[in-house]
């Protein structure tokens, strides 16, 4: 029987002590990884919401003041007729297209920093904590899901001061004219998806919305309503197909729209009778759906 020196089993020892740590601080690392990933992950959510919520004062202010002056004008015998009113629109859909970026970059930013942390972290994860660690799914009450509550909360927040001016818009139309205006503004957009995948980057928008509604008609006359519709769109595939149903689901008016470089489209109908219509758009397989009353 041939017996080992001192030397080689110290050797072996030592060889055996050297793998153990190693193996130690191996497992301590994907300990570690996935808390460092979450971590990392709220700090970079943290800055895309101050970001973006710094992104929407501007157009906050614009679009108030732009609906301010419109009332005040009105108020003060500026003229108020389909021109007017069409181009107060499209200065709306202005605004609204710099917050529908605004919102889709900051939440898109999110979900891609995400799958770049799970690609780092592949292999890694306790398989006692599924797939991926906690707060990398949607539905786990973890942090996803934190941050597209507080993304609406932004979104809220900034739609108060021009719930405000379209209230006041409203009222004094109908005090000094016989026009009366209904609008709808948000939510600017279906958020984009924040499901994260390993190294899987997505187009920025990828959602379809009709999300800036506006129509008037006079109160003198039937069937003069006019309707315009705007929302985002995805770029890959093709034209929008805006349809306008009344209430008992009857096709009104049809328009298709192209989109323009911030991925958005928009449509105007007019002769409409007075009522309430809901305006789906088609896009692919997609649809998306909104409503607004004609009075």
């Amino acid at each position: 029987m041939l017996s080992r020196s001192p030397l080689r089993t110290a050797g072996t020892l030592l060889g055996a002590l050297v793998l153990s740590l190693t193996m130690a601080e191996s497992a301590a690392a994907q300990i570690q990884k996935p808390k460092n990933a979450v971590k990392d992950l709220k700090a970079k959510s943290k800055l895309a919401l101050q970001e973006t919520k710094a992104r929407l004062v501007n157009p906050k202010n614009v679009l108030g003041a732009q609906l301010n002056g419109f009332t005040k004008a009105v108020a003060n015998g500026a003229p108020y007729g389909d021109a007017q009113l069409l181009e107060l629109f499209m200065e709306m859909e202005v605004v609204q297209a710099e917050v529908a970026v605004a919102v889709q970059e900051g939440t898109a930013s999110i979900r891609d920093h995400a799958s770049l942390l799970l690609t780092d972290l592949r292999g890694t994860a306790d398989p006692g904590e599924g797939v991926y660690p906690l707060n990398f799914y949607r539905g786990d009450q973890g942090h996803l899901d934190n941050f597209h509550f507080q993304m609406r909360e932004v979104i809220r927040k900034s739609l108060k001061l021009t719930r405000n001016r379209l209230r006041r818009l409203t009222r004094n139309m109908r005090v000094n004219t016989s026009i009366d205006i209904t609008a709808v503004v948000g939510p600017y957009l279906a958020l984009p998806s924040l499901t994260a995948a390993p190294g899987v980057v997505s187009p920025v928008n990828d959602m379809l919305t009709v999300d800036l509604l506006m129509a008037w008609s006079d109160s003198f006359f039937t069937g003069d309503g006019a309707v315009c519709a705007a929302g985002s769109g995805n770029a890959g595939a093709g034209d929008v197909t805006v349809q306008v149903f009344d209430a008992y689901g009857v096709v009104a008016a049809t328009e298709v729209s192209s989109l323009d470089g911030d991925d958005r489209w928009q449509v105007h109908f007019s002769e409409l009778q007075e009522g309430n219509y809901s305006v789906v758009a088609t896009q692919g397989d997609s649809k998306a759906l909104n409503e607004i009353g004609v009075r």
